[in-house]
């Protein structure tokens, strides 16, 4: 059926069981047609490939792409499994059970968050900077870089309980508001030499990677308060969590967006609020009882 306004022609998209909807700086992905959450959809194309009526064809690429996508999230899970949280366990059982379960939920959030946060930068400076090469460039360089700055940075200006709090809440605030300003900032600058979208992209991620850098030594340092034990199993689970999150990352780019990806990963900071709260809690009642 023909649609002769955009509403009609967003009604025809959205009933479809291919992604037909137009490439945006958010969702780039223009050779993905398929719906990655969405069952019904993969049902049918699968449908359609065991009939036989879909050889060889994007969706056919699209299938096998997401397929290995699906089977490297498995063994991601399976590798942290078998090398990280079976280890390891035993270190978590040896420390009081709410340090266990608040300082795994620290540890857990700021790992997917920076690792989210990563992914989605990297997938969204691909576009503006011309390659994915001087996106993977720049951006791992200032995230790494300015993250190590602030964790260095961290032994000195220590985050204390309000500025904890402080911190988490601009961490979060920061990444929502790149979400706003950044397809502005493409917009408007992505005339300039490259050079000059480097130096925009460098402003970008520095100050960034400098506030999350923060986030797991002050972790590390509310832990040891408690019980200094079972820190073999937070540094564990920090990079289990970041390893899952690299795959599920450009899954929810790809299905969602990337300022969905973005955003989640504030979601992780802002949760880290209640938790820090949690460990700063337990670490109180410990001086007072030593």
């Amino acid at each position: 059926m023909a649609s002769h306004d955009l509403g009609t022609l967003n009604t025809a998209l959205n009933s479809s069981y291919l992604d037909l909807t137009v490439p945006t700086d958010s969702r780039p992905f223009f050779f993905n047609q398929l719906r990655l959450f969405s069952v019904p959809s993969l049902w049918t194309i699968l449908q359609m490939r065991m009939h036989g009526h879909m050889e060889g064809g994007v969706l056919s690429g699209n299938l096998m792409a997401s397929a290995v996508l699906l089977m490297i999230f498995c063994l991601s899970v399976l590798a942290v499994v078998l090398t990280i949280v079976l280890p390891l366990k035993l270190a978590a059982r040896r420390c009081p059970r709410p340090l266990a379960v608040s300082g795994s939920l620290y540890f857990s959030l700021i790992g997917m968050g920076f690792m989210l946060t990563e992914i989605a930068l990297i997938q969204y400076f691909s576009v503006y900077l011309g390659h994915p090469i001087y996106s993977l460039g720049v951006c791992l360089f200032s995230l790494i870089l300015a993250s190590g700055m602030g964790s260095l940075a961290s032994t000195r200006l220590r985050l204390d309980t309000g500025r904890l709090l402080v911190w988490a809440a601009l961490a979060s605030a920061y990444l929502v508001v790149l979400v706003r300003v950044l397809p502005g900032v493409f917009a408007a600058t992505t005339n300039r030499e490259r050079t000059a979208r480097i130096a925009i992209a460098l402003a970008s991620i520095l100050p960034l990677g400098f506030l999350l850098g923060f986030g797991f030594p002050t972790g590390m340092r509310l832990v040891e308060t408690v019980d200094r034990k079972p820190t073999p199993w937070f540094w564990g689970i920090n990079g289990a969590t970041g390893v899952l999150a690299s795959a599920l990352g450009v899954m929810l780019s790809m299905a969602f967006g990337i300022d969905v990806t973005l955003l989640i990963a504030a979601g992780c900071y802002l949760l880290l609020m209640p938790v820090s709260l949690s460990l700063m809690r337990l670490g109180r009642r410990t001086v007072v009882a030593a």
